[in-house]
């Protein structure tokens, strides 16, 4: 479900203007989802070979920050969603929340609701990174978050961190992770995403950041004769002097010097302004961001850190503390114990996953294929009603029986609602029968894809039950500059549950029976991130 709510102001979440926004967005969203619901049950009921509909594996409220959404919104939301589709007492209900953003009795009233985890926007621990990058909490607004989560018992949780921000070292990435399992009763979080920060063409940081190349791969060059707008502060931290529009910068103030981040309470104060920002001046104080190198480091870093300290990296930019458990399981790296992995991001990566997405901009993912909604506010609510108005019942039940054929509605439950929008770059007519073959490849090197993502690996049986030797062939084929490189190997499961290093060819002798196809950690993760 993907929340309208993002940089909403405060004055304005107090306005009419906003609650009637709200109240039109729910409405389209509560379109979207009845329509859903009507027409998935209906072809069950249609094609009787199908079987019944799965129970929801979770249910996840992002995309803006949902928190900011008003508690009717997300209740009405989340009880549509839970009244229409089945769900069981395991379905992990997750919503997105900034820190600073909910009090104590919001976040009272969103467990009642039914949600049992919740994913914390923290981003920093630094007052002053915080602000240059434009976010409106600050540490102390973290700190009061744990201490709510703790307090009304949703101790199922993740903490999102930023590696790469300007003004980020080496010595201060280190520092931030082990805050966060200091600032988390010394335990650590019961989950953690990092992602290295990706500046996105034409975006505001774009434009700020255009004319300086932090990625200089040549430690030789740091100290050349190019570096005359580059000073360095008293902390030993190269700060960059840029012309910029001040009307672009972030609202909140920071100084002029970067504080270097210490296992500590950051004053939650804003931080002082600097004497070289003021409203006359076209010029203001960018901090510089790691170049490749460092922003290398820093992945590593992390893995090994949040390994070592109990953690599974079980995704390329996901990690899962290890707890005790009278029912331990096997963990990709043999260890004994249970993980508390995102049932959510687990999804994503699955074979034959699929799922349906809500709202704004959203995009679902059926049978390989994307299917996209409007990213406009007020397009978003003409298409839903629209949608609503043309595939009435009699029509959409009609329309689904005249369609029998296609292929979208051959794969148990993986169902595609006649009216789902394409993406852009897929075919806008449904894909014909005599295309199963490309959407097959389709499919697998998007499981591929995903699959390399996580420490499972690819599991080589499937691709040879399904797709034959020659793939599987094709696949050795492509990676094998990875094995030469350590970044990629081949393991057989034995009998005793441990892992084997074993040869292409002596995968191929087997079928690829217990056969998986795993990156390494951290290196090959790294080169597949790039």
């Amino acid at each position: 479900i993907h929340a309208s709510s993002n940089e909403a102001r405060p004055s304005f979440r107090q306005s009419d203007g906003f609650y009637r926004m709200d109240a039109e967005y729910r409405n389209s969203i509560l379109q979207e989802l009845h329509l859903l619901a009507v027409t998935h049950t209906s072809n069950q009921t249609l094609a009787k070979s199908q079987p019944q509909p799965s129970v929801l594996n979770s249910i996840y409220f992002g995309g803006g920050t949902p928190s900011l959404a008003p508690l009717e919104t997300l209740q009405t939301i989340l009880s549509a969603v839970i009244t229409q589709f089945p769900c069981s007492p395991e379905t992990e209900i997750t919503l997105e929340m900034d820190p600073g953003s909910f009090n104590l009795e919001y976040l009272r009233c969103v467990k009642r609701m039914g949600f049992n985890r919740v994913s914390l926007g923290v981003q920093s621990f630094n007052d002053t990174i915080l602000a240059h990058i434009g976010r409106t909490h600050r540490y102390q607004d973290i700190v009061d978050s744990l201490s709510m989560l703790r307090e009304v018992g949703l101790d199922n949780y993740s903490l999102d961190l930023i590696s790469g921000l300007p003004g980020v070292s080496k010595d201060a990435w280190a520092d931030t992770l082990k805050h966060a399992l200091v600032i988390t009763d010394g335990k650590g979080p019961p989950h953690l995403s990092t992602y290295d920060l990706q500046i996105e063409s034409n975006t505001v940081f774009d434009r700020w950041y255009s004319h300086f190349d932090a990625e200089d791969d040549d430690d030789d060059d740091e100290d050349d004769d190019e570096t005359d707008d580059i000073e360095e502060n008293q902390n030993g931290r190269l700060i960059v002097e840029q012309k910029v529009d001040t009307n672009e910068m972030p609202t909140a103030n920071f100084s002029e010097q970067t504080e270097h981040f210490v296992e500590t309470p950051v004053s939650s104060a804003p931080p002082s302004v600097s004497s070289k920002l003021n409203s006359n001046s076209n010029s203001s104080l960018l901090f510089a961001l790691p170049n490749a190198k460092d922003s290398a480091y820093m992945y590593k870093y992390t893995s090994k850190f949040l390994k070592n300290a109990g953690y599974e990296h079980y995704e390329i930019s996901s990690y899962a503390r290890r707890t005790n458990t009278n029912t331990p399981t096997l963990a990709a790296d043999g260890i004994e114990g249970k993980y508390l992995r995102s049932k959510h991001n687990a999804n994503y990566w699955g074979i034959g996953s699929s799922w349906h997405a809500i709202g704004l901009g959203a995009t679902s993912f059926i049978m390989g294929k994307r299917y996209a909604r409007p990213k406009q506010m007020s397009d978003y609510i003409k298409w839903t009603n629209s949608t609503t108005n043309k595939y009435n019942l009699h029509r959409c039940w009609q329309q689904q029986q005249e369609e029998d054929n296609n292929i979208s509605h051959q794969c148990n439950n993986h169902w595609v609602p006649p009216w789902l929008p394409e993406n852009s770059n897929t075919d806008s007519a449904m894909r014909k029968q005599e295309d199963n073959d490309e959407l097959e490849l389709e499919i697998l090197d998007d499981i591929v894809m995903k699959r390399l993502r996580t420490s499972d690996g690819l599991d080589m049986s499937f691709v040879w039950e399904r797709y034959g030797d020659k793939k599987v062939e094709a696949i050795f084929q492509g990676a094998e500059l990875a094995f030469d490189l350590g970044m990629a190997s081949l393991l057989l499961l034995s009998k005793n549950n441990s892992m084997v290093a074993i040869s292409e060819k002596e995968a191929i002798n087997i079928q690829c029976q217990n056969v998986v196809l795993r990156l390494t950690d951290p290196d090959g993760f790294l080169f597949s991130n790039t």
